[in-house]
């Protein structure tokens, strides 16, 4: 068994590729070959970091970006202040070949959900339940407007818990309720 490592691909934009990133096939230079039993698989990435957050003493790795927070019987309450929402953060550094799962339990009247992607309080993507409207909405923030980039109908009842799940990998954003 032997290993060797190349030097990563540089398009010519300055973009580096690692051997994940070609195509794979079977080859022969100049002579026959019989090859059967061929299967090509892609490992699920490994997990590198897990955390529970239960608010019951502490807000723990969740840091108030805007917005008054304060835990009240085990759960994490946001106001929003000056007109910003209220929005708790934790920095997480992941790769473009990264999965991020989410999940969290809430219960709104008005709107409430999850932010990824978040660059301020006026940047950044959301999926969230709207009790107004009895929808689950996927959306960003831009410059304080608010936009719905897709939605679906479910009856949100202001005094229920929801578990709402969020999955990010690549460019695809994935939710469940």
């Amino acid at each position: 068994v032997f290993t060797h490592v190349y030097a990563p691909r540089v398009d010519p934009d300055g973009f580096t590729y690692g051997l994940n990133a070609g195509l794979v096939g079977l080859g022969a230079d100049n002579a026959i070959a019989r090859i059967d039993n061929v299967a090509v698989q892609v490992l699920p990435p490994d997990w590198t970091y897990e955390d529970t957050e239960d608010f019951d003493s502490t807000a723990g790795i969740l840091a108030p970006l805007t917005g008054a927070w304060a835990l009240d019987g085990g759960r994490y309450a946001g106001t929003p202040t000056d007109g910003d929402p209220a929005l708790a953060t934790y920095e997480l550094s992941s790769g473009a070949d990264s999965m991020v799962a989410l999940e969290a339990k809430l219960r709104t009247a008005a709107v409430g959900g999850l932010v990824f992607d978040v660059y301020g309080p006026e940047d950044f993507k959301f999926v969230a339940l709207s009790a107004a409207t009895d929808q689950v909405l996927i959306g960003h923030v831009k410059g304080g407007g608010w936009n719905v980039d897709a939605s679906v109908a479910r009856t949100i009842y202001d005094d229920a818990d929801y578990t709402l799940g969020l999955q990010l990998r690549g460019t695809t954003v994935s939710v469940t309720l």
